[in-house]
């Protein structure tokens, strides 16, 4: 149940205390020096760590870290259609690489000085939608590749196409916070 309530978060865009659990609940896992993903959480049972040593159901963080964190979820089926929607929260940065039936959609997001940084690398085969909270930054700039750019309700909307390369920056919205 704990991991249906942080993708529920997640889902919602509410990430901080999505990645707080993560913090806490596996964080600890790792504080008693785990290298897989346990069954339960300590303290579940009195006088035990855990059942199971390694457990699938355990594994919440890496489709957390990589379907909301990096943003990358399939639009359409066998991943013709990649979204990368990242939500950053609190962290400074995150990269990593998301396997599809193409090959992997590699995104680095950072805060780059005062706005945001999206790298995406994508396979020959798999086109995508990267989505940035229109709110907080000013139309984004896309180098390395032709692309799209829409705004849609409170979000920008940038196209890439299959097997691109492309830096996002989106300068910070100084209006908002003027």
């Amino acid at each position: 149940m704990h991991s249906i309530a942080c993708v529920l978060l997640a889902e919602r865009g509410q990430m901080a205390p999505a990645l707080n659990s993560i913090r806490d609940r596996w964080g600890d896992m790792l504080d008693k020096g785990a290298t897989t993903a346990w069954e339960i959480f300590s303290g579940h049972e009195v006088g035990r760590w855990t059942r199971s040593w390694c457990h699938a159901w355990s594994a919440l963080p890496a489709y957390l870290l990589s379907a909301f964190v990096l943003g990358v979820r399939p639009l359409e089926p066998g991943f013709k259609r990649a979204l990368i929607a990242p939500q950053l929260s609190d962290l400074t940065w995150a990269e990593g690489r998301v396997p599809t039936p193409h090959g992997p959609v590699a995104v680095r997001v950072e805060r780059a000085g005062p706005g945001l940084l999206v790298q995406v690398t994508l396979p020959d085969g798999v086109a995508a939608e990267v989505r940035v909270a229109a709110d907080e930054v000013e139309a984004p700039d896309v180098t390395g590749t032709n692309a799209e750019i829409r705004r849609e309700a409170a979000e920008f909307v940038i196209v890439l196409p299959s097997g691109a390369i492309a830096t996002i920056a989106c300068p910070i919205n100084r209006s908002r916070f003027c």
